[in-house]
């Protein structure tokens, strides 16, 4: 009896040998197979060993392992979505650097505006040039031109992301769907206790990809249900499918602001918005919704700022000849119009008519103390030879009888001013009455945007350019009619131009992520100009950085579950050794056996 237990031990052991050996070589076979193929992780060979009644019985094979390491895989996921939110953004801080032009080449708004600058000084040396005054309108329309294009190329540029938006969710909805399915036939493997390996390859694969869309917690329960979920806790795959939705823009603007009205992305009814920080999901909204907005803001902010200087200038002075009309861009409701203006004490403002050669026709020197708009519109019109009216709520001087309007100060008076929020603003600029510049901004939620969309050269001006507002008014307090009110060759004004613009430092207020400055108001352009490329370049290094340490992280994925050709052909010759071990041990016994049967024959 010991003998036959020992024979059938010996056989089980030989036989179980050969199919376990066959399982180790299939194993590695399937390992070189897929040495080059994308997401296979390294399968790993295990066997136990089998007892009857306490003597060894052979060895069987196990279900082979999957050679991964959930944590790195885990940062490998994490460090995917931080490189996706950083390469989906670079690509619009390139468009936008692109936009602004590099310092120093003729396209930038900072070149726009030396160009300017430089047109202004020309002109202030020869105030009757027809030549020089053309060339400052044309720089002057230049900055605006650049202003324009560049801020609506923004707006198109946010819609460019709202539609990529979409896509991306579109993608990631395949994902999610996938994942789901997948699921399904993970749970369905485990309770057959078949070979899910590859489905669990897919599934680490759509984990990949899910995570570089969107930062997401995952976990895997015991039926190896893979759960997605945002950080704010709203599931999107498990043991049902919610996918992503999103109602996309159909036009941007200034006045699309999100939270106000642009639609959230929603997951299960439920908005999921505010947990997208990452991926490139993350990315496209935070541009779309934040830096985007930040980029108007700043060139918001220029246009602004370069339209108040040159305004509070340009209202100090007038054309030569002087303009037939003046209409204000400051809007005085109705209601306001009787209301008392706190102009300085002593304020006193001179209004004069002359001919096309600057000669004086008649002049009014009006006592501004304790005015309101409606009081100096009616002394205004009081003045023989000019209409003074209301204009849609803006104050509008229209001089007949072939008379041209001046405006001026008066030696010996106060100059007119009004304290309004800190800055001294002067009667004609208070109205204005003869800017340089106009704007047209939107009103929004936010307040006023789109200066940097509308900012133009004041119509009549680009019309006609003898209207800049080189010379100045005669001042004299003894001004006398047939006298010289208004000289081709004053350049006083031009001059305060030419100040006020290069030289002259004025406040700019903090806005777009740019902190408040003293400077010029060409400091102040090359300070927002240069903040695009900072920004650019800081954003090019945390990239570099990031993919830096994905390449690390992946490379140590690939150690740790990819295959190593040389090493499976080693692991193949043991198996292949042990197999032809095994058999040679059962041809041994078989042997043996039929050389007992055939001795009991005899």
């Amino acid at each position: 009896m010991s003998n036959n237990v020992s024979l059938s031990q010996a056989i089980n052991s030989a036989s179980s040998g050969i199919r376990t050996s066959a399982t180790a070589i299939k194993t590695t076979i399937d390992n070189i197979t897929n040495t080059a193929t994308e997401g296979y992780s390294r399968r790993i060979h295990k066997q136990e060993t089998m007892a009857t009644g306490g003597n060894t019985a052979g060895v069987r094979a196990l279900t082979a392992m999957r050679a991964v390491q959930p944590e790195i895989l885990k940062r490998v996921g994490m460090q995917m979505n931080d490189f996706h939110y950083k390469e989906t953004g670079d690509k619009y801080f390139n468009q936008v650097e692109s936009l602004m032009g590099e310092l120093g080449t003729e396209s930038s708004l900072h070149q726009r505006m030396q160009g300017l600058s430089a047109t202004l000084i020309a002109a202030s040396n020869a105030p009757n040039s027809v030549i020089q005054r053309a060339e400052l309108l044309n720089q002057s329309t230049k900055v605006c031109h650049t202003l324009n294009t560049t801020a609506t190329s923004i707006q198109n540029i946010r819609l460019e992301a709202d539609k990529e938006i979409l896509s991306s969710i579109e993608t990631l909805n395949d994902h999610l769907s996938k994942l789901y399915e997948l699921n399904k036939q993970i749970t369905l493997g485990t309770m057959q206790n078949a070979d899910i390996s590859t489905l669990e390859d897919a599934r680490d694969g759509l984990v990949k990809s899910i995570s570089e869309y969107i930062n997401i917690v995952t976990n895997t329960d015991k039926t190896g249900q893979t759960h997605i979920r945002t950080e704010s806790g709203v599931e999107l795959v498990g043991y049902t499918l919610n996918t992503v939705s999103y109602s996309p823009l159909t036009r941007a603007g200034v006045e699309v602001i999100a939270g106000e009205n642009i639609n959230d992305i929603k997951a299960s009814g439920t908005s999921i918005q505010k947990a997208i920080k990452g991926g490139k999901l993350g990315a496209l909204l935070h541009m779309r919704d934040e830096y985007l907005p930040t980029i108007q803001e700043r060139l918001d902010n220029v246009a602004k700022n370069l339209q108040r200087v040159m305004n509070k200038a340009h209202n100090e002075g007038c054309g030569f000849p002087a303009a037939k009309t003046l209409t204000g861009t400051t809007e005085i409701a109705a209601v306001d119009q009787a209301t008392a203006i706190a102009w300085a004490a002593g304020s006193k403002v001179r209004v004069a008519l002359v001919d096309n050669d600057g000669k004086l026709i008649r002049h009014s020197d009006i006592d501004l103390s304790g005015k309101s708009a409606e009081d100096i519109r009616i002394a205004l019109n009081a003045i023989d030879d000019l209409e003074a009216t209301w204009d849609k709520d803006t104050l509008k001087l229209k001089a007949t009888n072939g008379a041209r309007i001046a405006i001026g100060t008066i030696d010996g008076e106060t100059k007119p001013t009004v304290n309004i929020n800190g800055d001294e603003v002067g009667f004609s600029e208070y109205f204005g009455l003869n800017n340089m510049f106009t704007a047209y901004p939107s009103q929004t939620a936010n307040g006023p945007k789109g200066y940097a969309q509308s900012i133009s050269v004041r119509e009549d001006i680009a019309e006609n350019t003898s209207l800049f507002a080189f010379a100045k008014l005669n001042s004299s307090a003894i001004l006398q009619a047939g006298e010289d009110a208004v000289s081709p060759f004053d350049s006083r004004n031009a001059q305060r131009l030419v100040e006020d613009f290069i030289s002259q430092k004025h406040e700019f207020p903090a806005g777009g992520n740019i902190e408040s400055q003293y400077s010029t108001l060409s400091e102040y352009v090359g300070t927002v100009t240069a903040k695009f490329s900072l920004e650019a370049s800081l954003h090019q290094k945390d990239l570099d950085a990031s993919k830096e340490l994905l390449q690390a992280l992946e490379a140590r994925e690939a150690s740790a579950t990819g295959v190593n050709h040389e090493e499976e052909a080693h692991q193949l010759m043991l198996h292949m050794s042990v197999s032809r071990a095994s058999s040679t041990a059962f041809k041994q016994i078989k042997d043996l056996i039929d050389e007992l049967i055939s001795s009991m024959g005899r």
